[in-house]
């Protein structure tokens, strides 16, 4: 019963009091005709209850972040009396009160035969992920709007919520120089030794986790520091994208909308040109907590792509202050990755250190961050003003297209 409903039980019960007590007949008749107005709202929204069945109905369930479906509510039984009712929605994914609702008010007349109708309500998917689409509130209610009655009796509404799927969309990214080296390793390095004086042939310096067995003695002892042989690497070498499911900012859904996007974005771009990606999801809630068994995902041509975005759709972000820190890398093996793509909103300082090492050694390394500009780490910030390790700041998934692409 709404409020204008138990307003005029009260008023009618007032007046009736007063018509007793008095003697003045037109109160008992105000008293009844409003008593009458009760009875048949009261008639009118019990007897739609009983008669109409609700189903609901999605276009589609496999959608990509920022398409809009429609949602569709049937409605089909008998109307003894008129009636009226309201749905309110919420779109896919968004949390109440982090977006305004979209409601749909319906009207129906009478009709002594069987009859269906259908009322659309657009809603527009916000969030990636995996959600079930169901109203917030769907009433029926009398045309005078004394009585408002929820049809959530089973079989009067579809109990189960509508299961959608919301993919991230994939941006195209447009590199600003050539694409990645196919000898990003040693390619790289040779040409780096060779320009400062360093390169002798099929040699070059010793570097840390390099095999003994590899040291050129001739070489090294000639010119008194150690020198390893060199040996041509694959074609296409491996490239590894570590996504960070630890979120810094309040709006999680965001922030796993932007870092999602970025992946899926750049994975296609690598891929296209002829490369394997690793994608390996990390959570910095405790050590070697790795999802998917510290493997993650293998993209190695378009035919995977497809499994990579349901890893996307099923990834859960949560919220911690604990950065993404170095020893989230200590399994993973470096020795054939050509590049390297993190892909975090708060890396420690030590993670920056290690990813400017890397660099050095000749491997491709690039840091996207995407939290928000007012909100920087303070290893960040200070990443920021050194051109050997700046990171790529990208807070929102329209800018991909733009700083992704000028980063590769």
């Amino acid at each position: 019963m709404t409020v204008r409903g138990i307003s005029c039980i009260l008023l009618s019960v007032l007046l009736g009091v007063l018509a007793l007590g008095t003697g003045i007949r037109e109160l008992l008749v105000a008293a009844a005709f409003l008593g009458i107005f009760w009875i048949f709202a009261f008639v009118s929204l019990g007897l739609a209850s009983l008669t109409l069945t609700v189903e609901a109905q999605l276009d589609r369930r496999e959608v990509d972040r920022g398409d809009e479906v429609r949602y569709s509510f049937v409605l089909s039984g008998r109307v003894f009396l008129p009636v009226a009712g309201h749905l309110i929605m919420l779109p896919p994914g968004v949390r109440p009160g982090y977006a305004r609702p979209q409601s749909r008010a319906f009207f129906l007349r009478p009709s002594l035969v069987g009859w269906k109708r259908t009322f659309p309500l657009p809603l527009t998917c916000r969030h990636r992920g995996r959600w079930g689409v169901a109203p917030q509130s769907l009433r029926l209610q009398d045309i005078f709007g004394l009585f408002s009655l929820p049809i959530v009796r089973h079989k009067r509404v579809q109990p189960q919520p509508l299961q959608m799927t919301v993919y991230p969309r994939i941006y195209p990214l447009t590199a600003a120089g050539d694409r990645l080296s196919a000898n990003q390793g040693f390619a790289v390095a040779m040409l780096r030794h060779a320009q400062s004086g360093d390169l002798f042939g099929d040699t070059r310096q010793y570097q840390q986790g390099d095999p003994f067995k590899r040291v050129h003695w001739k070489q090294s002892a000639r010119t008194g520091q150690l020198y390893v042989r060199q040996f041509e690497e694959q074609e296409n070498p491996r490239a590894l994208l570590v996504m960070d499911l630890g979120c810094r900012r309040e709006d999680i859904e965001r922030n796993a909308d932007t870092a999602t996007e970025l992946v899926a974005s750049l994975t296609a771009h690598v891929v296209a040109g002829g490369r394997e990606m690793q994608v390996l999801p990390v959570r910095t809630r405790a050590a070697g907590d790795y999802l998917g068994g510290n493997v993650g995902c293998y993209v190695h041509s378009d035919r995977d792509m497809p499994t990579l975005m349901e890893l996307l759709c099923d990834v859960q972000y949560h919220r911690t202050d604990e950065p993404l820190d170095a020893w989230q890398l200590r399994d993973v093996r470096l020795s054939r990755v050509g590049a390297v793509f993190v892909v975090t909103d708060n890396p420690s300082a030590s993670l920056l250190e290690d990813l400017r090492l890397l660099r050095r050694r000749g491997c491709k390394v690039v840091c996207f961050v995407t939290a928000l500009l007012g909100g920087l780490p303070q290893p960040v910030e200070e990443a920021l003003q050194d051109p050997a390790q700046r990171p790529v700041l990208v807070s929102d998934p329209t800018q991909i297209s733009e700083k992704v692409g000028g980063a590769l």
